[in-house]
């Protein structure tokens, strides 16, 4: 008796397809047609090796054994199906003689393929016997099921009882702090560019955390290197900006004194114009004869007076 309704059922279904396939033929649409039918047609003949190989564990004896089309209850259940990796191109995977039971009712999947990576059946889909797939996660309401993803042509099931859960089928933002283990964030799990500043807590950056020549001269802030930042000979001659070193900003008044000179340091360009005058050079006797060269003392150089008699040295008297 079960065996003349399984049997029945998949008769009706391919007349029900035949009658509509006839109606629809028109002499333009030959060709989609045909392509339809034997779209189709797959389908059914993948749906009547269901229904056989229920009907064969059926007469094995097995009277007392439920199976997925004798439940009706809202629980995504698979029934019947092959899933090839790396098919029918690699990084692809393909799906045969899937059947989707959920709420009593059986849903025969289309076969089909893809390359995307996520996976799964939507209940309120036009046509819920194609599976659905996209590059982006999708959001599933309860009557929707995630059948598994695809990673590079490798299939995880994720709809069966038992299977691991890979880290893509998780709801993005439900792995908080609290089920992260300790450790468990290494350096490789960390993207490039994803620690920014608001990351890095006060003072975390040691001296040991900068490497060798990381503190360019673009990272340090203007007036940050005061007097004791710089070692003891730091500043070398190579260091001092052409002009840098001037009066205003090094030296404050007398503290050059003669000790300071060198040898021969103050050249004729170094003495400025009325700097050398009698208050400020000369001491009282300082200048005596050797140091007045000849011809030095003009008739200008000699005030009106100056000469008294007895400076004269000549073969005259003079009364005085």
């Amino acid at each position: 008796m079960v065996s003349s309704l399984i049997i029945l059922g998949g008769m009706e279904m391919f007349k029900r397809f035949l009658k509509g396939i006839v109606k629809n033929v028109m002499a333009e649409d030959i060709n989609k047609e045909k392509e339809k039918l034997n779209q189709e047609f797959a389908t059914i003949l993948h749906d009547i090796t269901y229904r056989l190989n229920v009907l064969k564990e059926a007469g094995s004896g097995a009277v007392d054994r439920v199976h997925t089309s004798d439940l009706n209850i809202a629980i995504h259940m698979l029934d019947g199906y092959v899933i090839n990796n790396n098919k029918p191109t690699a990084g692809s995977v393909e799906w045969l003689d899937l059947n989707i039971v959920y709420k009593g009712t059986t849903y025969t999947i289309t076969n089909g393929s893809t390359a995307m990576k996520y996976v799964w059946w939507q209940f309120s889909a036009t046509d819920k016997t194609k599976l659905q797939f996209s590059n982006t996660k999708p959001v599933l309401t309860q009557d929707d099921i995630l059948i598994g993803l695809n990673e590079g042509g490798t299939f995880t099931l994720t709809m069966a009882p038992g299977k691991m859960t890979p880290g893509g089928a998780l709801m993005d933002g439900s792995v908080g702090s609290g089920e992260l283990g300790a450790g468990a964030v290494t350096e490789a799990k960390i993207a490039n560019l994803a620690i920014t500043a608001g990351k890095i807590d006060d003072g975390a950056i040691t001296e040991t955390k900068i490497g060798s020549n990381a503190v360019t001269g673009a990272k340090i802030l203007s007036g940050a290197v005061v007097a004791d930042k710089l070692g003891t000979g730091a500043v070398t001659a190579g260091k001092i900006g052409a002009g840098a070193v001037n009066n205003a900003n090094l030296f404050t008044s007398g503290v050059v004194g003669s000790t300071a000179l060198g040898t021969g340091a103050v050249t004729a360009g170094k003495i400025a114009s009325g700097a050398v005058n009698n208050s400020n050079i000369f001491s009282s006797g300082v200048v005596n004869g050797t140091a007045i060269g000849d011809g030095a003392i003009t008739t200008g150089k000699i005030g009106a007076g100056a000469v008294a008699e007895d400076k004269l040295n000549m073969a005259t008297h003079f009364l005085f």
